[in-house]
């Protein structure tokens, strides 16, 4: 395969024709997101609301650049739909090729979306504050890309788009399963809970706290608690000096961890073996079942389900939005249905499985999400 090393503005024209809007009709702007996430649709606006800037027609099927924020991708090609019902401001730069079937604007999206092209364009987008860099247009129309035949550009183009589409279905697919799995999920604590008596958690737990005894020379490592029943977080470690009169407490593997001020939205977790000799400040309950009877994974499911999230808010007062705190004993009083030893762990083994799926699905998001980029760069390391 030929390529020819091509500057752009012999292959590329900016075409866009001037508009002087009418102050009784609506218009549609566009904007570009970032990182190569396609075209923003503005809402309409009328003549009179739009800003005190040049505006402009510009043609579909146009690589289409941000002057302004080209430097982190805000690139994308302009359809039909976009020529047909939207305008640009100044600071959107539409590029046409000069000559039918020479380039393809949606090869020149993939290149410039790549590392390869991104350094070229952050060389044209001269500045020193983060988001002050201009893409000059004569120093964007003096890159120097690689050309391939027609052909190839439209065959890259194709597997790249193809490539670039991946994490946004996932991402659909994954709102919608996560809907389905919220309900489910649901209607097993539900199953479980259905045949439990009602019961205080005061009678279940016993709240376990383990001083610590803070040396100023020794390092220590922090937990905290997600909202939602998401689990803990582990902070950075810091220096017993660092953390100075500061309350806190050990944490132990299979601790129900609670937070008194965040209860009320879900931020309650149970200590794996990675969390435990960790600490906590004195805001993270930890409480540990009193007999063999109570499984500690049924109740962190419970109350982070739609009821025990509903009590846990009625258990802890406040006006203020995300002042709310909840005090032991009002968490004690709190009332759970516990059915037999053998349902509470087959609730949590169930939804335990769940999250193990969850966690799989999320790295092959991540993996997903990598691809388009890692493509685009294998593709464009061999042609330039």
């Amino acid at each position: 395969m030929t390529v020819r090393r091509v500057r752009v503005g012999d292959v590329l024209r900016l075409e866009r024709t001037k508009l002087t809007p009418n102050l009784t009709e609506m218009y549609r702007q566009i904007g570009i997101y970032s990182w190569g996430k396609g075209v923003i649709e503005n809402e309409p606006l009328s003549g009179v609301e739009l800003s005190k800037v040049t505006y402009y027609r510009f043609p579909a099927h146009a690589l289409l650049l941000s002057n302004i924020q080209a430097w982190e991708a805000a690139i994308a090609v302009s359809d039909e739909h976009h020529a047909r019902e939207f305008i640009a401001s100044q600071r959107f730069l539409p590029y046409m090729p000069k000559r039918e079937g020479e380039v393809s604007t949606g090869y020149l999206l993939q290149f410039f979306l790549s590392d390869h092209g991104m350094a070229l364009i952050r060389k044209a987008s001269p500045g020193t504050v983060t988001r002050n860099r201009t893409l000059g247009i004569k120093a964007f129309e003096n890159l120097v890309i690689p050309l391939p035949p027609i052909g190839q550009q439209r065959a890259i183009a194709a597997r790249l788009d193809r490539m670039a589409s991946l994490p946004a279905c996932l991402s659909m697919s994954g709102g919608q399963r996560r809907r389905r799995t919220d309900v489910l999920r649901q209607g097993v604590v539900d199953s479980g809970a259905s045949g439990g008596w009602p019961v205080e958690l005061g009678t279940l737990l016993c709240l376990e706290r383990r001083s610590v005894q803070v040396n100023p020379e020794a390092e220590y490592r922090e937990i905290g608690v997600r909202a939602f029943g998401k689990g803990l977080f582990r902070k950075p470690p810091v220096s017993g000096a660092e953390l100075g009169d500061k309350r806190v407490f050990f944490v132990r593997e299979g601790d129900l961890v609670v937070s008194n001020v965040f209860a009320w939205e879900g931020a309650i977790a149970v200590a794996s073996k990675a969390e435990d000799g960790r600490i906590g400040s004195h805001r993270f309950m930890t409480w540990v079942p009193v007999s063999d009877e109570v499984d500690i994974r049924y109740l962190f499911r419970y109350l982070t389900s739609e009821h025990g999230v509903a009590k846990l808010l009625k258990a802890s007062p406040g006006s203020a939005g995300r002042n709310k705190t909840l005090a032991i004993e009002s968490f004690k009083r709190i009332t759970v249905p516990l059915p037999a030893i053998e349902v509470q762990r087959d609730v949590a083994a169930r939804l335990d499985r769940w999250d193990d799926l969850d966690a799989l699905i999320a790295r092959q998001r991540q993996v997903a999400d990598a691809l388009p980029q890692a493509a685009r760069n294998e593709v464009f390391s061999k042609l330039v």
